[in-house]
């Protein structure tokens, strides 16, 4: 399988009031990518004035000690106050595996910091990769259980896969409103229609609810029956 890494220097502008010292700057971020890459084996091409695109094998990409040099490789330019966001695709071809590639760097740029994200061959997606609360979920499934859920809660099968990649890794169901907004990227309006939703459905069900402090609307705790 093909690797394909697509890497964006997202908040990167060239300075107009100082370009000498600009383009140097760039320079030496550049040098660095040439030796992560050169320790990939693998080859890059630069995409704009931000991107960077690495195709390797999908093996070397996977292999923990090559990810680490990746996470380095993002620690060295953050403290020159880049920010490194990192989309990782494999596939069969070169062309799924970057579409898969800029995907991942989707998902990656919604979090709002610096993060790498990765979608291999099967459309199933990883991250942020690196970090202790590192999960795994399925953009597409078959499974007659989460298309159950699908049908009777109206979220797509990302979302709730996604819901309960969440719900395992911390070891709940339970949510309110402003954490199951910030899991599926939605704002809190919308999660506590889906937490309705999902009560109507049968699917779910209010756990507690807490008085906010100050008064205002009391907090409801609603425990998913997502389960499989």
């Amino acid at each position: 399988q093909i690797a394909v890494e697509v890497l964006q220097l997202t908040n990167y502008t060239r300075s107009q009031d100082n370009y000498y010292s600009s383009i140097i700057s760039k320079a030496e971020i550049e040098k660095e990518i040439v030796g992560y890459v050169e320790l990939l084996q693998g080859a890059f091409f630069t995409f704009g004035e931000r991107e960077y695109i690495v195709f390797s094998n999908a093996g070397i990409v996977r292999d923990k000690m090559n990810q680490q040099k990746l996470i380095r490789l993002q620690s060295s330019i953050r403290e020159r106050g880049i920010l490194l966001n990192v989309g990782i695709g494999t596939g069969v071809t070169a062309n799924k595996a970057e579409m898969n590639a800029r995907e991942a760097l989707r998902y990656t740029l919604k979090q709002g910091r610096q993060e790498i994200f990765w979608i291999d061959h099967a459309s199933a997606i990883q991250g942020p990769i690196g970090k202790d609360r590192q999960i795994k979920y399925e953009l597409i499934s078959s499974d007659p259980r989460i298309l159950e859920i699908t049908r009777k809660s109206g979220l797509s099968v990302s979302s709730v896969q996604k819901l309960i990649s969440v719900a395992e890794a911390r070891q709940s169901f339970i949510f309110d409103a402003h954490e199951l907004a910030q899991c599926l990227d939605v704002t809190v309006r919308s999660a506590r229609r889906i937490m309705n939703r999902v009560m109507g459905a049968g699917l779910g069900r209010i756990h507690a609810k807490e008085a906010a402090a100050g008064g205002g609307r009391p907090k409801m705790l609603v425990e998913f029956d997502f389960k499989l």
